[in-house]
């Protein structure tokens, strides 16, 4: 995170434009509710998933997190289902049940 920020700033200070940061409540809850959520405590439970079943099924575990944001998106943004997105799902579903059998 450390160097996407650095080279997002970097690129807005290359191209010209100003740094600026909306001070809203909205902005900061939800700028708040990432680095907390989303970065520390995520952060904390994927370390005891990797001590509970290993790295190897935990990396898998990963996997499955495109599928529950294509979930979201499709009931929170109507977002349009297609062959391809179906056949990633399913070849998604089936490496996890591979790796998790063994």
């Amino acid at each position: 995170m450390l160097y996407g920020g650095g080279l997002a700033i970097s690129s807005t200070l290359f191209s010209g434009q100003e740094l600026s940061v909306e001070w809203s409540i909205r902005h900061i809850s939800s700028l708040l509710y990432l680095a907390i959520f989303g970065s520390a405590i995520a952060s904390v439970g994927y370390l005891k998933l990797l001590g509970r079943i290993g790295s190897g099924q935990a990396a898998f575990t990963t996997l499955l997190f495109p599928l529950a944001a294509l979930i979201s998106s499709a009931s929170l943004e109507h977002y349009q289902w297609n062959k391809y997105l179906i056949v990633g799902i399913v070849l998604i579903l089936f490496s996890n049940a591979v790796m998790l059998r063994r």
